[in-house]
Formats: structure tokens, sequence, C-alpha cells
């Protein structure tokens, strides 16, 4: 598959898995059911979000990759070298400015992160997640994210 071909199944692969629902929401077509009554109605966004999905993609596809996000061994590395939660969920704090950055930049409304946290029964990873996670957020509103509260 061609770089661009790639580029094109990876904007696919993210739309149906954390757009296409608010898409049907709002003002933009969607190609699952939306609602004519509930569109333009948002005030705000609530984002949640706890690791990235990496994906590999085929001539039959796309399948997420074992070592990464949420494919991990519990409290192990990924093949990143990043640690893992309890869960064997990848710590990838750069995520979640992304997906704010994009968020704004596609809806312009406001954010709020609603959900986000680590499985971490000894709270050794919790302290740190707790201080990248709020980097986060805080580089994704200087890059223009309106993001007005942060849930953990």
């Amino acid at each position: 598959m061609s770089l661009l071909g790639r580029r094109e199944s990876d904007r696919q692969v993210a739309y149906l898995y954390n757009y296409a629902f608010i898409d049907a929401v709002t003002a933009r077509s969607s190609p699952i059911v939306s609602s004519e009554s509930l569109k333009r109605r948002l005030d705000w966004i609530g984002v949640n979000y706890y690791t990235r999905m990496v994906i590999a993609f085929s001539a039959s596809g796309w399948k997420p990759v074992p070592g990464y996000g949420n494919l991990c061994t519990p409290n192990g590395v990924s093949r990143a070298g990043r640690l893992c939660s309890d869960f064997g969920w990848e710590l990838y704090p750069e995520g979640l400015e992304k997906v704010l950055v994009f968020v704004y930049e596609r809806y312009h409304l406001p954010i709020i992160v609603t959900e986000n946290g680590v499985a971490d029964a000894v709270d050794s990873l919790r302290p740190r997640f707790i201080v990248r996670r709020l980097e986060a957020v805080l580089k994704a509103i200087g890059r223009g994210a309106d993001v007005r509260g942060y849930l953990h």
C-alpha cells in the first residue's frame, strides 16, 4: 500500500473510532444514523482518552499492532519503550494533546476531558501520569484548543 493510501486508511480508522458519532450530532455528515433534532445542539464536547492505537496495513485491510496502545503486557513496557498500566495500556500522553487539538479544529466547540485515568493499583504510575496529561492539556491550549476542564 502506498504512503498516500496508508494515510487515507489511517484517517478512515480514526474517523470511525473517534469522530463518526460526533459528526452525526453536528452539522457534519456521518455514515451512521444522524438526528436532525440533535444537530447543532452541542454546547461542548467531552473527550475520553486513555491510550493510542497503532495500526498495520496490508492488501486485505488494517489491524491493530500488538505491543502498542491497549494491546500491551499488563505492567510491562510497550514496543516503543513506554510503561504500561495494570490493564496493559501504553502510557501515551502526546495522544491527548493531538486529540484535543484535532477535535477543537474540527468542531470549534469547547472541550472537557471527561475521562482520563490509569489502572495502577499501587499508585506507582499515577503521579507522573497526571502531571504528563495536564502538560498535554496545556500544550493543546497553547496550540489553540479551547479546553475548559479535565477530569481524572
